[in-house]
């Protein structure tokens, strides 16, 4: 599920511009609140190493068990249909499993709740089948979460009044969908509860689970519930705050802050233009109900962690609590020439660290291999390893790859190595695929492609009959499609080219299905999978 909701700037143009001063607030007095004097951490204390990839990392193999032509797809379930001498067949995959989830042979109506909504993402996999009167609502597992009676003829009165409206009705509600005025909660795919369930709110149906709370934010005000449901904290910004943003920290306590204008005679914390202004800056601890007011040396203006991003520790390691992008006020001032600075900060919001700390001048950090990272700074890019060594200028560069670096002329290892002289050999670079590259060569006025994968180039196919796809590549032949990994090895050959209709990535592993419709008209259907690996282009 996505959770890339912490911040809501009220006017971001303005907020990019200004900065923070702060202190501490207790009970009976205020604290300073320090920054921590800089730190000497490494790369690869910085960021996570990811471990090399061994062998073929795509795949491609066909689904016999999925039968019939696809109708739709939502989330990860799809509807096919199966032409008979009767009623068609109706069938209903989940996609991520190939699971047969039903199979409807009576001519009753199967469909997508999505399809019936104005925000479809409010209900991905959700499907129901009317069969004889009798509605039934399923998650993308399958399983039957709603059964209600509904003659569209004949509806059951109590109190002489039908209970029933004659057709069924789905309409949009918070993340989810309501069915005949009754409203359900959908997450990943699954049906959570109802209306009558004790969770009910308008805003809890908004809100994300992170650390066993829920919350809700929004412009202008935050909720916080526990898992029975209890509000645990609300806060609503004043109607005089300016360039107000809400974060949820790591730890899970929430931090806000906001500006407004001083009035005459009132302390400021900063002057911008011809206005003077005040900075408010909380700190709650929802599961306790409490808040301290810090006024801190710098104004946040974007900030990431494990709620932000859940794979966040996949490319940070835990001495990053906070990836926060700041700026920095002095003598009540904003310097214009001061950039904005990547910075972490602690749970308790003191800086421990920056870019700069981790490479002196840095402004990014990417990591191209194992032990290989490019330091973006202002005088350019710097090829390093992870334990901070610098292995040389690396700014005229077309492409890399998890094992190439390609110049205009030349393709060199991580070790900036000339391995193989482009002009000398009269090659080309093509494209990437995966880790290799792809070289094209003019041969006899048709130009070739080929494998390059380290050593001696390997022959592939005219230009004409290559055609990239994901990690790999496929060669059109006689036979349809030959299908390759990165490496070069072969896959599969397919009569045909598949029409690719889902995917879906899971951490490193992305999955694609898709179907090819044969010269006798039957549907084959294909799952292809690949590791997502981080380039830079």
């Amino acid at each position: 599920m996505n959770k890339r909701i912490t911040k809501y700037p009220l006017r971001v143009a303005v907020l990019a511009a200004m900065i923070l001063l702060v202190f501490l607030f207790s009970a009976c007095s205020e604290v300073l609140l320090p920054s921590a004097k800089p730190v000497s951490v490494t790369i690869d204390e910085f960021m996570v190493k990811s471990k090399d990839k061994n062998g073929a990392n795509q795949t491609l193999f066909s689904m016999p068990a999925m039968i019939g032509v696809p109708k739709a797809v939502s989330g990860d379930v799809i509807i096919t249909e199966e032409k008979t001498e009767g009623l068609p067949i109706v069938r209903v995959y989940n996609l991520t499993s190939g699971k047969l989830l039903r199979l409807v042979d009576d001519g009753c109506p199967v469909g997508f709740v999505s399809d019936h909504l104005e925000n479809p993402q409010n209900a991905e996999g959700v499907f129901y089948v009317n069969h004889f009167n009798i509605m039934y609502i399923c998650n993308a597992d399958g399983e039957e979460v709603i059964s209600t009676y509904h003659d569209t003829e004949h509806p059951p009165v109590e109190d002489g009044e039908e209970t029933l409206p004659d057709t069924p009705i789905f309409t949009d509600s918070l993340n989810g969908f309501a069915y005949n005025g009754v409203e359900y909660f959908v997450r990943d795919g699954a049906v959570v509860y109802e209306e009558a369930h004790p969770l009910e709110s308008d805003y809890f149906n908004a809100s994300v689970l992170y650390k066993e709370l829920f919350y809700y934010i929004s412009d202008t005000l935050v909720f916080v519930f526990d898992a029975s449901g209890t509000l645990l904290y609300e806060y609503h910004l004043p109607s005089y705050a300016e360039n107000a943003s809400i974060f949820v920290l790591e730890s899970g306590d929430v931090f806000i802050q906001y500006t407004y204008t001083a009035i005459e005679g009132e302390e400021y914390d900063f002057v911008m233009g011809d206005e003077k202004h005040k900075i408010v800056s909380i700190l709650a601890d929802a599961a306790e109900n409490s808040e301290t007011f810090p006024l801190l040396s710098f104004l946040v203006t974007d900030l990431h962690n494990s709620f932000t991003d859940e794979d966040f520790y996949e490319k940070y390691t835990e001495k990053v609590p906070n990836m926060a992008r700041v700026l920095h006020i002095k003598n009540k001032r904003i310097d214009a020439n001061e950039s904005l600075k990547d910075t972490v900060l602690s749970n308790a919001l003191l800086e421990l660290f920056s870019l700069f700390d981790v490479v002196t001048g840095a402004l990014d950090i990417t990591r191209i291999s194992e032990d290989r990272y490019l330091v973006t700074t202002a005088a350019g890019g710097i090829l390093s390893a992870g334990d901070g060594r610098q292995i040389g200028q690396l700014n005229n560069y077309r492409s890399i790859t998890e094992k190439f670096i390609l110049t205009s002329g030349a393709i060199y290892d991580h070790d900036l190595k000339l391995i193989f002289d482009l002009i000398k050999e009269d090659f080309t670079y093509y494209t990437s695929v995966g880790e290799n590259m792809i070289l094209s060569k003019v041969e006899e006025q048709t130009v070739n492609l080929y494998l390059f994968t380290g050593g001696k180039p390997i022959f592939l196919a005219e230009a004409s009959k290559f055609h990239p796809c994901f990690e790999g590549y496929i060669i059109e032949n006689e036979n349809g499609f030959a299908y390759y990994d990165e490496n070069g090895n072969h896959l599969r050959t397919v009569a045909g080219e598949i029409v690719w209709i889902y995917e879906k990535n899971e951490k490193d592993i992305t999955t694609l299905v898709g179907y090819l419709v044969g010269d006798d008209g039957n549907v084959t259907y294909y799952r292809m999978q690949f590791t997502t690996v981080p380039t830079v282009e």
